[in-house]
Protein backbone atom coordinates (compact mmCIF):
# COMPACT_ATOMS: atom_id res chain seq x y z
CA UNK A 1 0.00 0.00 0.00
CA UNK A 2 1.08 3.45 -0.73
CA UNK A 3 2.60 5.61 2.52
CA UNK A 4 0.17 7.66 4.27
CA UNK A 5 1.72 11.27 4.19
CA UNK A 6 2.51 12.49 7.99
CA UNK A 7 -0.67 14.51 9.30
CA UNK A 8 0.08 18.40 9.81
CA UNK A 9 1.29 18.93 13.60
CA UNK A 10 -2.55 20.79 14.31
CA UNK A 11 -4.32 17.49 13.02
CA UNK A 12 -2.19 15.34 14.81
CA UNK A 13 -2.97 17.03 18.12
CA UNK A 14 -6.63 17.07 17.52
CA UNK A 15 -6.36 13.13 16.73
CA UNK A 16 -4.41 12.57 20.04
CA UNK A 17 -7.29 14.84 21.75
CA UNK A 18 -9.88 12.88 20.14
CA UNK A 19 -8.46 9.62 21.27
CA UNK A 20 -8.21 10.84 24.95
CA UNK A 21 -11.68 11.71 24.93
CA UNK A 22 -13.00 8.86 23.12
CA UNK A 23 -10.65 6.54 26.12
CA UNK A 24 -11.24 8.33 28.81
CA UNK A 25 -15.29 7.93 28.54
CA UNK A 26 -14.78 4.82 29.63
CA UNK A 27 -13.21 5.41 32.69
CA UNK A 28 -16.66 6.70 34.81
CA UNK A 29 -19.44 3.97 35.94
CA UNK A 30 -22.39 3.42 33.46
CA UNK A 31 -25.95 2.53 33.70
CA UNK A 32 -25.40 -0.66 32.88
CA UNK A 33 -22.08 -0.87 35.27
CA UNK A 34 -23.13 2.23 37.90
CA UNK A 35 -20.31 1.09 40.59
CA UNK A 36 -17.43 0.48 38.39
CA UNK A 37 -15.86 1.85 35.04
CA UNK A 38 -15.39 -0.14 32.02
CA UNK A 39 -12.04 -0.37 33.00
CA UNK A 40 -9.54 1.43 35.17
CA UNK A 41 -6.73 2.62 32.74
CA UNK A 42 -5.81 2.35 29.17
CA UNK A 43 -2.65 3.28 26.83
CA UNK A 44 -3.21 2.96 23.08
CA UNK A 45 -0.36 3.55 20.69
CA UNK A 46 -1.16 4.25 17.14
CA UNK A 47 1.42 3.06 14.22
CA UNK A 48 1.08 4.17 10.97
CA UNK A 49 3.39 3.09 8.79
CA UNK A 50 5.91 2.34 11.55
CA UNK A 51 5.29 6.07 12.60
CA UNK A 52 3.82 7.17 15.83
CA UNK A 53 0.72 8.79 15.72
CA UNK A 54 -0.69 8.77 18.86
CA UNK A 55 0.42 7.67 22.43
CA UNK A 56 -2.03 8.20 24.91
CA UNK A 57 -2.40 6.89 29.15
CA UNK A 58 -5.17 7.40 30.70
CA UNK A 59 -6.52 6.73 33.98
CA UNK A 60 -5.00 4.39 36.24
CA UNK A 61 -2.70 1.08 36.15
CA UNK A 62 -3.17 0.12 39.65
CA UNK A 63 -7.71 1.34 41.16
CA UNK A 64 -8.20 -1.82 42.70
CA UNK A 65 -6.82 -3.96 46.01
CA UNK A 66 -7.62 -6.99 46.76
CA UNK A 67 -11.57 -7.87 47.00
CA UNK A 68 -11.59 -5.99 44.60
CA UNK A 69 -12.18 -2.98 46.56
CA UNK A 70 -11.93 0.51 45.04
CA UNK A 71 -8.84 1.82 46.33
CA UNK A 72 -8.55 5.49 47.58
CA UNK A 73 -6.69 8.09 45.18
CA UNK A 74 -3.71 8.64 47.01
CA UNK A 75 -3.01 4.59 46.61
CA UNK A 76 -3.66 4.58 42.95
CA UNK A 77 -1.01 4.21 40.15
CA UNK A 78 -2.10 6.26 37.48
CA UNK A 79 -1.51 4.57 34.33
CA UNK A 80 1.70 5.96 31.98
CA UNK A 81 2.40 5.33 28.00
CA UNK A 82 5.30 2.68 29.38
CA UNK A 83 2.93 0.62 31.48
CA UNK A 84 3.08 -3.05 30.78
CA UNK A 85 0.29 -5.08 31.21
CA UNK A 86 -0.67 -9.00 31.58
CA UNK A 87 -1.95 -9.62 28.08
CA UNK A 88 -2.93 -13.15 30.01
CA UNK A 89 -6.48 -14.97 28.16
CA UNK A 90 -5.90 -12.33 24.88
CA UNK A 91 -3.04 -14.41 23.85
CA UNK A 92 -4.74 -17.46 23.16
CA UNK A 93 -6.96 -16.20 20.61
CA UNK A 94 -3.60 -15.27 18.82
CA UNK A 95 -2.28 -18.63 19.69
CA UNK A 96 -5.86 -20.24 18.40
CA UNK A 97 -5.12 -18.04 15.01
CA UNK A 98 -1.55 -19.20 14.79
CA UNK A 99 -2.64 -22.49 15.09
CA UNK A 100 -5.54 -22.87 12.66
CA UNK A 101 -3.23 -20.93 10.13
CA UNK A 102 -0.47 -24.13 10.58
CA UNK A 103 -3.63 -26.57 10.12
CA UNK A 104 -4.13 -24.62 6.76
CA UNK A 105 -0.92 -24.76 5.71
CA UNK A 106 -0.70 -28.84 6.28
CA UNK A 107 2.10 -28.11 9.04
CA UNK A 108 -0.52 -28.99 12.05
CA UNK A 109 -3.07 -31.96 12.18
CA UNK A 110 -6.02 -31.37 14.34
CA UNK A 111 -6.24 -35.16 14.76
CA UNK A 112 -2.78 -35.52 15.57
CA UNK A 113 -1.83 -36.62 18.98
CA UNK A 114 0.08 -33.70 20.59
CA UNK A 115 3.40 -36.39 21.11
CA UNK A 116 3.67 -36.16 17.51
CA UNK A 117 4.49 -32.49 17.78
CA UNK A 118 5.97 -32.83 21.40
CA UNK A 119 7.15 -35.93 22.24
CA UNK A 120 7.95 -35.19 25.95
CA UNK A 121 3.97 -35.06 26.20
CA UNK A 122 2.57 -37.68 28.37
CA UNK A 123 -1.16 -38.60 26.89
CA UNK A 124 -1.19 -39.80 23.53
CA UNK A 125 -4.83 -39.49 23.93
CA UNK A 126 -4.83 -35.41 23.84
CA UNK A 127 -5.14 -34.38 20.16
CA UNK A 128 -4.44 -30.68 18.99
CA UNK A 129 -7.93 -30.15 18.11
CA UNK A 130 -8.29 -30.76 21.88
CA UNK A 131 -5.77 -28.17 23.19
CA UNK A 132 -7.77 -25.47 20.91
CA UNK A 133 -11.47 -26.53 22.15
CA UNK A 134 -10.12 -26.95 26.50
CA UNK A 135 -11.26 -30.40 25.96
CA UNK A 136 -7.94 -32.22 26.90
CA UNK A 137 -8.62 -32.69 30.72
CA UNK A 138 -5.27 -30.42 31.20
CA UNK A 139 -5.55 -28.36 34.41
CA UNK A 140 -5.94 -24.37 34.13
CA UNK A 141 -2.52 -23.51 35.07
CA UNK A 142 1.13 -25.10 35.16
CA UNK A 143 3.43 -25.74 38.26
CA UNK A 144 5.93 -22.80 37.12
CA UNK A 145 6.82 -20.39 39.94
CA UNK A 146 10.10 -20.41 41.43
CA UNK A 147 11.59 -22.77 37.75
CA UNK A 148 15.19 -20.91 37.31
CA UNK A 149 14.35 -20.08 33.55
CA UNK A 150 12.39 -20.14 29.94
CA UNK A 151 13.27 -23.52 29.11
CA UNK A 152 12.59 -24.98 32.56
CA UNK A 153 8.87 -23.87 32.58
CA UNK A 154 8.22 -24.31 28.94
CA UNK A 155 9.43 -28.06 30.06
CA UNK A 156 7.30 -28.07 33.17
CA UNK A 157 4.29 -27.39 30.80
CA UNK A 158 4.68 -29.70 28.38
CA UNK A 159 4.97 -32.36 31.19
CA UNK A 160 2.04 -30.93 33.18
CA UNK A 161 -0.30 -34.15 33.83
CA UNK A 162 -4.04 -34.10 33.27
CA UNK A 163 -6.90 -33.57 36.00
CA UNK A 164 -7.27 -36.89 37.81
CA UNK A 165 -10.14 -38.47 36.14
CA UNK A 166 -10.12 -36.57 33.02
CA UNK A 167 -11.08 -38.32 30.26
CA UNK A 168 -9.75 -36.17 26.77
CA UNK A 169 -12.24 -35.40 24.39
CA UNK A 170 -15.28 -35.96 27.25
CA UNK A 171 -14.21 -33.08 29.56
CA UNK A 172 -14.11 -29.03 29.18
CA UNK A 173 -11.91 -27.66 31.24
CA UNK A 174 -11.07 -23.77 30.83
CA UNK A 175 -7.17 -24.53 30.30
CA UNK A 176 -4.13 -22.20 29.76
CA UNK A 177 -1.88 -24.75 29.69
CA UNK A 178 -3.80 -26.60 26.26
CA UNK A 179 -2.93 -23.62 24.72
CA UNK A 180 0.48 -22.51 26.36
CA UNK A 181 0.75 -26.08 24.76
CA UNK A 182 -0.65 -25.28 20.93
CA UNK A 183 2.09 -22.01 21.57
CA UNK A 184 4.71 -24.41 21.53
CA UNK A 185 3.38 -26.60 18.92
CA UNK A 186 3.70 -23.39 16.85
CA UNK A 187 6.59 -22.33 17.92
CA UNK A 188 8.24 -26.03 16.43
CA UNK A 189 7.15 -26.37 13.03
CA UNK A 190 7.38 -22.69 11.68
CA UNK A 191 11.09 -22.60 13.82
CA UNK A 192 9.99 -19.46 15.16
CA UNK A 193 9.10 -17.95 18.83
Amino acid sequence: PPTMPAPSRSAADAFTRRLTAALERHLTPTDVNPDHPSYAGAVALVLVDGEVRAHVAVGDALRYGAGPVELPRARRVPMRPDSVFDLASVTKVYTAILTLQQVERGTVDLAAPVTRYLPAFRDERVTVAMLLAHTSGLPVGAAVAGLPDDAARRAAVVATPLVRGAVPGRVFRYSSVGLLIAAQIVEKVTGKR
